[in-house]
């Protein structure tokens, strides 16, 4: 990480790694992609949703079936340049006071069921306004996996009936979820 960031960038990464416990050797080992999405998510004050969901199926006896598996998705941020990791590494950094701001932010237009006001929120805080960053997170981390999951989701329907839950960024705009979907003849709720 030291040879790709340069030292100020670096101390500065090791030092909020620290915080959050993670020892100066293995960050050294993380890729900037990494440390950032480590970095930017906040501690859970509970269970996230998708893990109650997985609960819920489980103790109900519900096969379950990932639309993607953990490899797929660290596979899409290796995809991005590094010279764009580490400038998300940085942005990252940037904002950790303002943290707290943007989750209630985040949270108030889910409660609010405004989708797309959620989705540029997540896209403007991830990507810290910059253009290049946003464009690679609306492409690579939103339309091009609702296609892929889109193509998975269709097959699951055809073995009957089917609970899907996705996050909430998959959901919004003319190539969201709800939308492919409705377009491929399904009657779509969103429930929250």
């Amino acid at each position: 990480l030291s040879r790709l960031t340069g030292p100020s960038l670096y101390r500065r990464a090791v030092q909020a790694a620290m915080e959050r416990g993670l020892p100066e050797e293995a960050v050294e080992r993380m890729r900037p992609w990494a440390l950032a999405i480590i970095l930017g998510t906040p501690e859970l004050r509970g269970y996230a949703m998708d893990h109650l969901i997985y609960k819920r199926a489980q103790a109900g006896g519900k096969k379950l079936i990932a639309l993607e598996t953990p490899l797929e998705q660290m596979a899409l941020f290796d995809e991005l340049p590094q010279k764009l990791q580490v400038r998300l590494l940085r942005d990252v950094l940037d904002q950790q006071d303002r943290f707290e701001e943007q989750l209630e932010a985040l949270t108030q237009a889910y409660l609010e069921q405004e989708l797309d006001r959620l989705q540029e929120l997540a896209l403007a805080y991830e990507a810290a306004g910059d253009p290049a960053l946003m464009s690679w997170f609306r492409k690579k981390l939103i339309l091009e996996r609702n296609r892929k999951m889109l193509q998975r989701i269709l097959t699951i329907f055809d073995q009957g009936a089917t609970l899907v839950a996705v996050g909430a960024l998959h959901l919004s705009g003319r190539e969201g979820l709800v939308s492919l979907l409705r377009r491929s003849g399904y009657e779509v709720k969103a429930v929250f």
